[in-house]
C-alpha cells in the first residue's frame, strides 16, 4: 500500500520522484509502519490506554521515518568532517526539529480518528 501512495506522490505530484522512490519506501512504507505496529502491540501487552497507544505509535513511527531518512541522506552526503555520523546527527537534528509539531499534529489526528470509529 505504501509503494503505491509513494508512486502516486512522484509520479502525479513530483514530490520525491522515481530515483528516491527506493529510499522513501524503505522509510515510510517499512521503518516506520513496522515500528509503530510493534509500539502498538507493546502497549496491548502493557495494557495501555487505547488513544495513548495509538498515538505512541503513530509519534514514534513518524519519528522513526525521519530518522531513517536522516540516515539515508547522510549516507548518500556524507560530511567530509565527521563522516556519515557527523552528517547524520546534522540532518536528524534539524529534521527532528523542523518535524516535531507535524508528528505531534498528526499523531493527535491519527489517534481521534480511531476513537471516533
Amino acid at each position: 500500500m505504501g509503494l503505491i501512495v509513494l508512486l502516486f506522490q512522484a509520479i502525479l505530484l513530483a514530490h520525491g520522484g522515481l530515483t528516491t522512490l527506493g529510499a522513501n519506501t524503505f522509510s515510510m512504507a517499512i521503518a516506520g509502519p513496522f515500528l509503530s505496529y510493534g509500539i502498538y502491540k507493546l502497549c496491548q501487552k502493557l495494557n495501555v490506554n487505547r488513544k495513548v497507544a495509538v498515538f505512541l505509535a503513530a509519534f514514534f513511527g513518524d519519528l522513526f521515518t525521519y530518522c531513517v531518512t536522516s540516515l539515508q541522506l547522510a549516507m548518500a552526503y556524507p560530511s567530509e568532517a565527521g563522516a556519515v555520523g557527523g552528517c547524520t546527527r546534522a540532518v536528524a537534528s534539524s529534521r527532528m526539529l523542523l518535524s516535531m509539531p507535524v508528528v505531534m499534529r498528526m499523531a493527535l489526528w491519527l489517534a481521534t480518528a480511531l476513537m471516533r470509529s
